[in-house]
């Protein structure tokens, strides 16, 4: 009973947390309504034609659980019908193309596929917002090169119904393409993406010098009223 009564009182004071609330933790924003193909046709002979890496690093420790993107439809009238979609995650790596040296994305991190639009909400014409939470997150560390495709499942069809992510701004201005098989390792701009999550806590954070000394006052009498009344029982 005490114990419980103890845990509430740290709780009213703010020392303790039971819950993270998602918070951003990486964006680049939509710059234009053209972009770079992305997709997978899942029934035609194509298959998966097109996918567009896009490279990030974070600020801090974190746990991604959340995304958002911008894309849209275009080589057709019409816009198709998304199935589903897969969301990768890479590590970084090293591609050597004669002379040039590029980095481009590595070993596979975390793969989520769901069926569905991801939320598909128009923008203007053919161009729409998406977003997913994803059912496990993803922990990545700050100051660590990662990368990230997004690939919708649409059939291409006799219409040519084709899916591309939009151009971004606020990266480091260049994607990596793969492209019916070939690697094109430096093509720009970025695309339009954020990433949102929790903050991964790799330290105790420092004391406000300001704040009133009064809950650890508070604590302390908690914690003492614990040990007497352990002295009691036993």
């Amino acid at each position: 009973m005490f114990f419980r009564t103890a845990l509430s009182a740290l709780a009213l004071t703010g020392l303790l947390t039971f819950s993270a609330q998602a918070v951003p933790l990486y964006n680049q924003a939509f710059l234009n309504n053209l972009g770079w193909s992305s997709q997978n046709d899942p029934i035609g002979p194509e298959g998966n034609f097109a996918t567009v890496y896009e490279n990030f690093t974070l600020s801090s420790d974190a746990s991604i659980t959340d995304l958002t993107w911008i894309g849209g439809y275009f080589g057709s009238v019409t816009t198709g019908t998304i199935t589903g979609w897969t969301i990768q995650f890479y590590a970084d790596d090293i591609l050597v193309q004669g002379p040039d040296t590029y980095t481009v994305p590595g070993a596979v991190l975390a793969t989520e596929s769901f069926s569905g639009l991801a939320n598909q909400t128009l923008r203007s014409g053919t161009t729409y917002d998406y977003s997913h939470t994803l059912a496990t997150a993803v922990n990545l560390q700050a100051g660590v090169q990662y990368w990230v495709s997004i690939v919708p499942d649409l059939v291409l069809g006799n219409e040519g119904h084709q899916w591309e992510w939009k151009n971004g701004s606020g990266g480091d201005g260049r994607i990596v393409q793969n492209w019916f098989g070939s690697i094109l390792p430096d093509q720009s701009p970025d695309v339009a993406f954020s990433l949102s999550g929790n903050l991964l806590a790799t330290e105790a954070p420092e004391l406000d010098p300001g704040r009133s000394t009064l809950p650890l006052a508070f604590v302390g009498c908690i914690l003492g009223v614990l040990a007497g009344r352990r002295r009691v029982v036993s």
